[in-house]
C-alpha cells in the first residue's frame, strides 16, 4: 500500500530534522581559541552595555553577525556534532 504524504506531514518531518542542526562558525585555518576571542570581542560590540554580555543581555544579533563576518567567519548549518573547525556561537 503506498502512503499519501501530506503538506502538514512534510512540514513536520521537516522541523523535526531542522531541530538536528544548527549554525555554526567557521574560518579556514582558524582554531577554537581564535574562535573563543573574536566571539567575546563581537559579542561585546554588540552588546547593549559593556556588562552585557557577561549576564546574558540580549544583544545586536546583526552587529554580533557582522563582526564575526568582518574578520572572515562564515555562518552555516551543520549536523550536531558538527565537523571540526565549525564553532558554535552565542546566538
Amino acid at each position: 500500500m503506498i502512503h499519501r504524504v501530506t503538506g502538514l506531514g512534510l512540514l513536520v518531518l521537516a522541523m523535526s530534522l531542522v531541530g538536528c542542526a544548527q549554525y555554526y562558525w567557521s574560518r579556514l585555518n582558524a582554531s577554537g581559541d581564535d574562535f573563543a576571542r573574536e566571539n567575546l570581542e563581537c559579542a561585546r560590540q554588540a552588546a547593549p552595555n559593556p556588562t552585557g554580555v557577561q549576564y546574558g543581555v540580549v544583544f545586536v544579533e546583526e552587529v554580533y553577525r557582522g563582526c564575526l563576518r568582518t574578520k572572515g567567519w562564515v555562518r552555516a548549518w551543520q549536523w550536531a556534532p558538527p565537523p571540526a573547525g565549525w564553532y558554535r556561537g552565542i546566538e
